[in-house]
């Protein structure tokens, strides 16, 4: 009976493995993965070239075993059940990001220090041949605010000490605004999204509040704006990278209040220029990536906010995705708002002029600021 069974086994295992294999092979290919929010892999194309290309991360093999990875029968279902497999036993990171008790996090645990020297060098010549006040606030990721919830096993840089690092670093010309206590002591509050990696509304807000001062004005008080729910269903890119929906949707909020009105949104594509009347674009709340309802995709290059404050006064904001929550609040201090994603221009001179703004705010979340390898572009502005 035994030895049946061990058969029976085997047998069970092998058609269960051929059908996920014919079902793969069968059922219809998607371009795009809508809960894991990326495109997946092509099929290879196949060639005497491809097959025996030399690169391990471009030859046919590699492709090929991406595209199976990525259209396997039941694949979102069962990277699912393997996180939950899991967190069962204990094991709390999945494809990067860690599991806490009340949210994702994704530790940072290194960083290139050449890449930090080369940006910070950047803002500071930024400074020194603008002749503008320039302000530098680096935002803090979740995991740098609930370090303390991280067990001691998973690795995870010190963010107040780094944050701190980079602004000593900072010449006497550039302006620091630091907002790591502020997000620190309201860390039991809803400031980050739990199931992505940015921060909310509420703690763009707290943030703007304590920053704005520093730039010359009073903040807009809380209580005096509406804030809407516009969306209780918001699954973003921690949720990605697991799957599992244990702490339930995030909510993406809208505030407005009765001042300056916004009277024209232009974003630079490369190729055209888009015209709006508004910061907020609805069509992405039945989209899962619901954050770009704020301003848009971030990566478009330029994007220009005018409104109708009263005095000609301008803001340019050097920026990451964190500025897309942000940047609304500052419209109520500035006649225009220019956004620029170094990422996806080749030196900021050729898309804005930086004598005809008043002011420079660079804007990046912490990890972002340690990766990015395009702020050393400010180095050529003259």
């Amino acid at each position: 009976m035994e030895k049946i069974m061990k058969y029976v086994s085997i047998i069970v295992f092998f058609l269960t493995l051929g059908v996920f294999m014919l079902g793969t092979v069968l059922l219809p290919k998607s371009e795009f993965s809508e809960a894991e929010n990326r495109y997946l892999e092509e099929f290879p194309e196949i060639s005497v070239e491809e097959i025996f290309n030399n690169d391990k991360d471009d030859r046919f093999m590699s492709k090929l075993d991406s595209y199976v990875s990525d259209h396997f029968a039941l694949r979102t279902s069962l990277i699912t059940v393997k996180t939950k497999s899991d967190m069962l036993i204990g094991r709390k990171m999945t494809n990067g990001v860690l599991l806490l008790d009340e949210r994702y996090v994704e530790p940072i645990t290194d960083f290139n220090s050449e890449t930090v020297e080369k940006s910070v060098n950047a803002i500071n010549h930024l400074a020194d041949v603008s002749g503008k006040p320039v302000f530098v606030m680096l935002v803090p990721t979740a995991a740098g605010i609930y370090a303390e919830e991280i067990p001691d096993y998973y690795e995870n840089i010190d963010q107040k000490k780094a944050i701190d690092d980079i602004y000593y670093s900072l010449s006497d010309k550039v302006t620091t605004l630091n907002i790591y206590p502020k997000l620190y002591s309201s860390r039991d509050r809803y400031i980050y999204y739990k199931n992505d990696h940015h921060w909310t509304s509420y703690g763009a807000y707290l943030c703007y509040n304590a920053a704005i001062r520093k730039m010359g004005y009073n903040p807009v008080e809380y209580n005096n704006y509406n804030i809407q729910p516009m969306s209780d269903a918001f699954y973003g890119t921690y949720y990605s990278k697991a799957l599992y929906d244990g702490y339930g949707a995030d909510t993406i909020d809208k505030y407005s209040t009765n001042g300056v009105n916004v009277t024209e949104v232009s974003i630079k594509t490369g190729s055209e220029t888009l015209t709006y009347n508004s910061m907020y674009f609805d069509e992405y709340l039945t989209k899962k990536d619901k954050y770009s309802y704020y301003l848009n995709s971030a990566m478009y290059p330029v994007v220009d906010i005018k409104t109708d404050y009263g005095e000609d006064n301008r803001i340019l904001v050097i920026k990451d995705s964190y500025a897309q929550c942000f940047v609304p609040f500052l419209t109520q201090h500035y006649s225009q708002i220019t956004m620029v994603d170094m990422r996806s221009i080749l030196m900021l001179g050729s898309v804005v002029d930086i004598k005809e703004y008043d002011q420079i705010l660079v804007l990046y979340n912490y990890g972002g600021f340690v990766q990015d390898e395009n702020l050393k572009k400010l180095q050529l502005v003259r």
